[in-house]
């Protein structure tokens, strides 16, 4: 199978949808980030399913926190995402010492880093997720995320190894892991607005305390005494 280790950074003119936000059949748009210690990525040109996949390594026993980035896409805020994608694993294990050590506390998986307007770094998602099978087949994993209420682009990432505390809030800084990583036929699902939280607040007015349970705008007829 071609591996190859070179990337070039493309351009995405991607924006959010109603139904499927993006196929990311073709991966060639991801650029392969090493964020902390030694390790090797490799573009696999369909890998699996006729999709392209990517497969990320430690070159060192001292292990790798490291990445696949996609460009910044657009998103509205407030929007549910499904996220689907497939893993397969080779003794992928955190390194000794915990997470105050540099060991990570997601390995294999797919998650979010959004922007707001400006360009500036808002949340992660998940904060920090949880870790693969250190050794497992190819299988499919389904995640879901709702985009923040001020967030205007977002990155994903599909990482082989991110997330400590010795780096909060940058995570992807740290979180060193030795092993293997496959990750590929990724596909993302805008499901629409997110429900509006349950109210906590009781008023006599039926008609704003319907609006108020439902998360909806009434316009108020106010009376002005002099």
């Amino acid at each position: 199978m071609l591996c190859l280790l070179l990337l070039v950074l493309g351009t995405s003119t991607i924006t959010t949808a109603t139904t499927t936000f993006t196929n990311f059949c073709n991966l060639s748009q991801f650029n392969f980030q090493t964020y902390d210690g030694n390790g090797m990525g490799c573009y696999l040109p369909k890998g699996i399913g006729g999709c392209d996949a990517v497969s990320m390594n430690s070159t060192d026993t001292a292990g790798v926190a490291a990445s696949f980035v996609s460009p910044k896409l657009n998103v509205t805020p407030g929007r549910t995402l499904s996220i689907s994608y497939s893993v397969r694993t080779q003794d992928l294990v955190p390194i000794p010492g915990g997470l105050s050590n540099g060991a990570p506390a997601l390995t294999a998986a797919v998650y979010l880093h959004f922007f707001d307007s400006n360009g500036d770094f808002g949340a992660w998602s998940p904060q920090f997720g949880s870790l693969a099978p250190s050794t497992s087949d190819w299988h499919n994993v389904v995640a879901n995320f709702t985009v923040p209420t001020t967030a205007y682009q977002m990155q994903v990432y599909l990482a082989y190894a991110a997330h400590t505390f010795t780096y909060s809030p940058n995570r992807m800084l740290g979180g060193r892991a030795t092993g293997q990583a496959w990750l590929g036929n990724v596909t993302i699902v805008d499901n629409g607005a997110a429900p509006p939280p349950p109210s906590t607040i009781t008023v006599p007015d039926k008609e704003i305390q319907g609006a108020l349970e439902a998360g909806v705008c009434v316009p108020l007829q106010l009376t002005a005494q002099w």
